[in-house]
């Protein structure tokens, strides 16, 4: 289990984390989300040992990071946005020099290395030297050296750079397999890879924790939000909008270009409580508009996350 209490982090009289609590099971895939400068990096290097905290705990299965440092790296296994490679060993060198730095078993080296470049698909090139592979190979090997030993906290900061679609299916289905056995933290920037592969989700702004829960939770969130209808309508633009913005339930109205000749294109934003379509095709009718084209656009985790953050950032 991970725990955060209270951390926060002071850069130069710079609030980069304020007062983040967490606390998340073992058996969880945590997809930390946030827009730059969120604190998302500042957070993940803060678990990992990597920086300090100004203020609050971390503990990783009870233990505190900072009074058992030490013992706190064997639990841990990190990939960083870069990962730390050296060029100049083959793969199977570096993960032999990783898993004696992780003070593996002598006895257990050997099948814990071949069941990870199994893994990751690497066994054809466990011999090639680092330096010579390609942009998605080298992160594999990332990805190898932080899962090498099964910590029990794995912490992956953008695991899916650099990968081609069948890599990434390989690499979304090995991060599935970790949470058998412990607890993954993933950032990315992209939303449908969190969307893939997490169960609980963290979102973050201005260094501070906005929401966090299981993702179901957050899809269920997610239905609750204002609902966006896409409708095509033949006619004057101003005219339309002046008809709309009178709807019972309408909470905004944007033009969207692109548009067929003679139409108007708009995104409109309304309570998830009142369904629109009959009195807005009413209301339409009734002014010689035609409806030439109408879908309701449903609500995601780009949404969830999108409103989350705009109605903080207006805090």
């Amino acid at each position: 289990m991970l725990v955060l209490s209270n951390v926060s982090k002071v850069y130069k009289g710079n609030i980069a984390l304020h007062n983040i609590s967490l606390s998340i099971p073992k058996g969880e895939i945590v997809g930390i989300l946030g827009s730059n400068g969120a604190g998302k990096s500042t957070l993940m290097n803060i678990i990992t040992g990597y920086i300090s905290m100004s203020s609050g705990d971390v503990l990783i299965d009870g233990m505190n990071i900072l009074d058992e440092p030490d013992a706190m790296k064997g639990k841990i296994g990190y990939l960083p946005d870069t990962p730390p490679l050296y060029e100049e060993m083959t793969v199977y060198e570096y993960l032999l020099f990783v898993s004696k730095v992780k003070k593996l078993a002598k006895e257990s080296r050997e099948n814990e290395i071949q069941s990870k470049l199994e893994k990751l698909h690497l066994i054809d090139v466990q011999h090639r030297l680092i330096k010579n592979l390609s942009k998605g190979y080298k992160q594999r090997v990332g990805i190898a050296q932080a899962i090498l030993g099964n910590p029990p906290l794995i912490v992956l900061d953008e695991p899916t750079v650099g990968l081609d679609p069948t890599e990434l299916r390989n690499i979304r289905k090995v991060i599935k397999e970790l949470r058998e056995t412990s607890l993954v933290l993933i950032s990315s920037h992209i939303l449908s890879e969190i969307n893939s592969v997490a169960s609980y989700l963290v979102i973050m702004e201005k260094g501070e924790l906005v929401t966090a829960g299981p993702m179901d939770v957050q899809s269920d969130a997610a239905k609750n939000l204002q609902h966006k209808l896409f409708i095509r309508i033949k006619g004057d633009s101003a005219k339309i909008q002046s008809i709309l913005k009178h709807i019972e339930g309408v909470v905004s109205i944007e033009g969207q270009p692109d548009s067929e000749k003679e139409c108007c294109d708009f995104s409109i934003l309304y309570n998830p409580n009142i369904d629109i379509r009959e009195t807005l095709f009413w209301e339409l009718s009734k002014h010689e508009l035609p409806i030439l084209e109408m879908n309701l656009q449903g609500n995601s985790l780009e949404e969830l996350f999108m409103q989350t953050i705009l109605k903080k950032k207006g805090e």
